[in-house]
Order: structure tokens, then sequence, then C-alpha cells
């Protein structure tokens, strides 16, 4: 009956809907990071940066090159296409103009268009008083209601309650000044109590100050950061494989302010990007924080720096802000008809010695912790790199070398050709030595990090015809170190091919893609092959107010057994221009958690959900938002049921029931 009810409920939003443009941002998101399934940790900052952008768009034709890069998804050589273009036609006068640049793809064009709008040329210097008194206010509160029990709370070994929520303030003065804060608490954490004793979890605040006196960029507080190719630093802002065609290989230096609720990488201080010519930019950034750090069995080394954020349990609260990371830092960067050069120096210092190897009593370590042995270490870490490029007409080259303490270097280098506008090959090459290391790097991988590992990257982006694009590539990495479970040197394979048409009102995309992995057999005695096999197809028409989508994924995994997987999901939504209502459900079939499947969900303002599913069952999901003059009142109901089982995941997180429901409410007022 659930089965029915819903496809009912999709055919009827399927009959004559009819009304004005949408102005659906996330459509072209989600279009993006499907392409990449998700697998960069930066979609979540990339879609927390445009919802704040598609409230407080950008005056295109009062645009400078920091405006453009705040929004993460367009890389150098793009920015400067569209600067050209802004100064040779003096300005835009419709968004129709943007599909004059050659250098975006479709889907970054739409994104672009969600998130400027066309005004006049002339800026007005405004006074810091001027901003504040034309600022617009936004207050959000959200909480998250969970219809069952897990383990941790049932058993007391959680310190909190089961919701989760938070609150958010921002203030944005024409997108040129920007402050607010967030205090955030995950389920099961405690609440004015224990740790938790001046309340929430989790705090933070940001303070941006854009193009006002010798600033070009001024952010105190917390933000995030990325130089050159992020070898040196990169906050986590860097997409996947995918998104290195449409960008031709090219990054953007960024600063910004670290607006989402997210606990791990970023930096908290004060930042500033200087302009003192033309052609010289200087970003000097210092930080101080404090981490959450697992310790060894001496009580004073630390094994790592955990992420996950969650102060839960005794154990979990024990370990938060144990440590505390001082850095401090500077990038210069020179720029000078299309070639560019950049240098970038950074020193970390941690309370605590880094010590990412278990030592046994005899002094030994287990051969199970090999790929340990070359982490980062030490309670002093520096890094020393330079980048370069040149950015002129259908070709661009860009690159970073870098150095530091680890006595190693690590290289990546990029080169595209654009033969014209329908065609372009991309070639990437990177050597990252396996004793290389930087705390805070992240750059182009198949393993993961910035070390042992050297590999190819070749893509080619093909627009067939105006509505037919063809987006393909092949990576080959080696590691000639350990990686985790393998205990010897190993090769990968990652291809991928994507067909996406794009017309009017409909839109089709079909993706493959191709892994090969080295791994341990079961006796650990040799490697061999893990091959993972995913295929995507989805029919999606939009019109006007209503959107319908059909999608269905399959998974095949070939690694001492084979293992098969698919699920078919059925989207539709509604959208005037006080409601909106999304509706999805989906089906699932997975033979073991190698063959599982992703979907993205769409949810709440600020919030982004790409869940995995393995096992047998249905996912159910509506979302519904209504606007009342200054006031947005949004909630969503999500149930996951499994058929193969009693309970869901395990140890403390443990559910005894074979369904999930939740409830999630926010509460948006804007002035």
């Amino acid at each position: 009956m659930k089965h029915a009810f819903f496809f009912l409920l999709f055919s009827l939003f399927s009959i004559g809907v009819c009304a004005q443009e949408n102005n659906d941002w996330e459509r072209y998101l989600e279009h993006l990071a499907t392409l990449d399934e998700a697998e960069s940790t930066s979609w979540e900052e990339v879609h927390q940066v445009l919802s704040e952008f598609s409230r407080n768009p950008i005056n295109i034709n009062q645009a400078t090159e920091d405006d453009l890069r705040q929004l993460l998804f367009l890389n150098e050589k793009q920015i400067d296409e569209i600067m050209t273009y802004l100064g040779k036609y003096h300005g835009m006068r419709t968004k129709a103009e943007l599909n004059m640049l050659r250098e975006l793809d479709t889907d970054r064009k739409m994104l672009l268009s969600c998130v400027i709008y066309i005004g006049e040329m002339a800026q007005n210097k405004e006074t810091f008083r001027q901003l504040l008194r034309n600022a617009g206010h936004e207050a959000v509160a959200m909480v998250g209601i969970p219809l069952y029990e897990r383990l941790g709370q049932t058993n007391g070994k959680y310190e909190g309650g089961p919701l989760r929520h938070w609150l958010r303030y921002n203030m944005n003065a024409k997108n040129r000044m920007r402050w607010g804060f967030i205090a955030a608490q995950d389920a099961g954490e405690p609440l004015f109590k224990g740790k938790n004793k001046s309340g929430y979890d989790h705090y933070s605040f940001y303070f941006q100050l854009r193009r006002f006196g010798v600033f070009d960029n001024l952010v105190v507080g917390r933000y995030k950061i990325k130089t050159g190719m992020g070898l040196i630093i990169n906050n986590g802002l860097a997409l996947g494989k995918a998104s290195l065609l449409s960008t031709n290989g090219n990054t953007t230096n960024i600063l910004t302010a670290h607006s989402s609720k997210s606990e791990f990488n970023y930096l908290q201080g004060a930042a500033a990007v200087l302009h003192p010519h033309p052609s010289v930019w200087i970003t000097p950034f210092l930080s101080f924080r404090y981490l959450d750090g697992t310790l060894n069995k001496d009580s004073t080394t630390l094994y790592n720096i955990a992420g996950s954020g969650y102060h839960r349990t005794e154990s979990e609260l024990a370990r938060k802000h144990n440590t505390s990371l001082a850095t401090g830092g500077v990038h210069l960067r020179l720029v000078k008809n299309g070639f560019y050069g950049g240098a970038t120096f950074i020193f970390n210092r941690l309370s605590r010695s880094l010590q990412p190897m278990k030592i046994d009593s005899l002094g030994q370590f287990s051969l199970s912790q090999l790929y340990r042995m070359w982490l980062p270490q030490g309670q002093q870490i520096w890094n020393l790199g330079v980048n370069y490029g040149y950015n002129r007409g259908n070709i661009s080259v860009n690159g970073e070398t870098a150095y530091g303490n680890c006595n190693a270097i690590a290289s990546i280098n990029a080169a595209s050709y654009s033969f014209s506008s329908k065609f372009a090959l991309t070639a990437l090459y990177r050597f990252y030595a396996l004793r290389y290391y930087a705390l805070q790097s992240l750059s182009f991988s198949d393993g993961g990090s910035t070390q042992n590992e050297s590999g190819l990257y070749l893509g080619a982006n093909w627009r067939i015809t105006k509505d037919l694009t063809l987006s393909t590539y092949a990576d080959m990495a080696y590691f000639p170190w350990p990686k985790y479970q393998t205990l010897g040197s190993s090769r990968g394979w990652d291809i991928m091919t994507n067909l996406l048409y794009q017309h009017k009102l409909l839109t089709i995309q079909a993706r493959y893609r191709y892994r090969n992995k080295q791994r341990d057999n079961e006796e650990k005695t040799s490697l061999i092959p893990k091959q993972d096999h995913r295929g995507l197809l989805a029919v999606e028409y939009s019109h006007n107010h209503f959107t319908l989508k059909t999608k269905a994924s399959l998974s095949y995994c070939n690694y001492q057994k084979h293992s098969l997987g698919y699920l078919l999901e059925q989207h539709g939504r509604f959208q005037s221009k006080r409601f909106n209502i999304l509706g999805s459900i989906g089906y699932f079939h997975t033979q073991d958690y190698y063959s599982r499947v992703y979907s993205y969900e769409r949810t709440l303002l600020y919030m982004m959900n790409i869940p995995s599913f393995a096992g047998k069952g249905c996912r159910y999901a509506l979302l519904a938002s209504f606007q009342f003059r200054n006031i947005q009142l949004s909630g969503k109901w999500g149930t996951t049921h499994y058929f193969d089982r009693t309970s869901i995941s395990s140890g403390l997180q443990q559910i005894n029931k074979a369904t999930q429901t939740d409830i999630d409410l926010q509460l948006r007022y804007s002035f």
C-alpha cells in the first residue's frame, strides 16, 4: 500500500503544471555530485556556499575575481574568462550571455545563473556604517527527532539525549561583509553538563570583510584556506576526479569563512588577502585551535587526530580538545600575461607529539600497521612549496611542488588543451613520495592522501552536439608502500564515462565507472584484484514548478566472491512562490556491503545527505517547506525499512528494529 500511495502521488504531480522560471540550483549541483559519486569531502562545503549565495546573489557586473572564487566551483581559467568578458563588453545585460562562455559546462553555467543577478556596473563606495545599515539578517533553528532508540541510549553509554539540533545566525551586507555564529549538538552529546557545561557541544564564529581598504579579503574566527593545488594546505576545498574534466586541471586559491557545522578541517584565528599591486596577492594566516586526539598507551603522545566530532561517550568526551594546534603561514601569488607563480610556507606546532605507529611491550609494531609508518609524525611540522602555471587561450598548464621537514617532496602537474569550444583533453601526473606529509594537505589522489602514490590521469570532455556531452577519464595509480588492507606495493585503475543529454525540459544521464584496486587475499599471502563496476541511468523532466526524476543504479563487485546490488528511485518536486514539496521512494537490493549503492537525497537548508544502502529494503522521504513573509517553515520525514534484518547498524549505534525513521524540523527567520 505504501508503494502504491507514493507512485500515485508522483503521478498526480506530473499532471500539467505550468508557471514561472525555476531557480533550482541544487538540481545542477546534484548532476556534478553524482558524477563524482560524492567521493569528495567538499560537496557539503559547496552546498553550504551555494545555499548562502542563492539567498544573497552576486551582482555579476560588479564582481571581482575574489567574489567568484568564493563560489568554490569555478577555477582560475573560468574566472579569467568571465572577467575578460565583463571588461570587453562592459558587463552583462542578461543571464543568457553566460552561454557565450566556452570554459563553463552546462551545469556550471546554470549554477552560476542561480547565484548572480544583473545589476549596475558602477560600484558605490560604502562606509562600514552604511554596510551595516543595508545588511540582511538570517536566523535558523533545526531539530532532528529520531523515532527509534540506539543501543547507546538504552544502556546509558551516551551522556546526552537522542535529539540533534543546531542554531545559526548570519548577517550579510552585499557579500562584502558577513558575520555569524553556529551552535550545534549531535544526538547523544550532553547539553549543559559535563564537558559541555557551557551548553552546546560545538560553537563556531566567523567574520568576513571583503574589498575594504587594504583588504581584498579578511576573515576572523573560523575559516578555510586553499593554496596552489593543495599539497601544502587545503581545508577540504577540492572536488572529485570527474570535476577535473570541466576545470581542465586548473585550480584556484580560496580564502572563505567556515560557516558550516563541520567540526573538522578548518583554521581558527585570522587570515587576509592583501592586493598591493595589480599583479600581486599576499595571504598571511594565523590559527590556534583545539583538536580531539586519540592517545597512545603512554597517555602523552598522539596515535591520531580524530575527525568525527562526536562527543557522546565517556571515552569520546575524554579526548575532546585534549590537544592544541598552532598554525602560521603565508602565500604569495604573482600573475602576469597569463603566467602565474606562487609560494606557500606553513608551520604547525602540536601540544602533543604525533606517533602514529602502535608499539608493543617489546618495542615492535604489527605488520598490519605498516600503512601507518609514514603518516605525519612529531610535534613540529613545516612545509614549503611553489605553484606555477600558464593560462592563455586554448592552453592551460598548472602545477605545484612541495617539500618539508619530512625530507621528501611531492609534485603534481596538469596540462589541458582545448582543440575547440567542443573538445578538450586533460592530463595530470602526480608523484607523492612515501615519506612526504603535510598536516593540512589535500590534493588529487586515488589513495586518499598526498603521499605514497604516483599516477597518471587522462581525461576528455567532448560536446558532441549542443545538448549532448561526453566526459571520460582513465586514472592509473601505483602505491610503492603498503596501503590499508595491503601488505605490499599495489596498483589501481579508475575509469569513468559519462554521457549527459540536456535539452529544454529533459535531462538524461548515463554513467559507468570501473575501479580495480589490489587487496590482500583472505590468507594475506598475496594480492588479488578488487573490481568494482558501477552504473547509473537517470531521466529527469522539469517544467516550471514541477520536476520528475527516475533513477536506476547498479553496483557489481568481484572480490573473493561476486556481489551484485541495485537501487531504483523515483523523485518528484512541486515548487511555487511560497510552497515547496519533494518526495522520493527507492527500492534497494544488494548482496552485501561491497555492492552497496548511493543516493543523492535533498534535505533541509544548509544540510546535505548522500546516504548509502546495503541489504534489501525501501527508502521513503518527504520534504516540504512553506514561506510566509520573512518566515520559512520546513520539515522532512525519512524512513528506511529493511526486509532482511531485525536490527540496524552495530555497536552503540545499533537500532533493535528493522525500520529507521527520522523527522527533521527547521525554522528560518530573515530580516
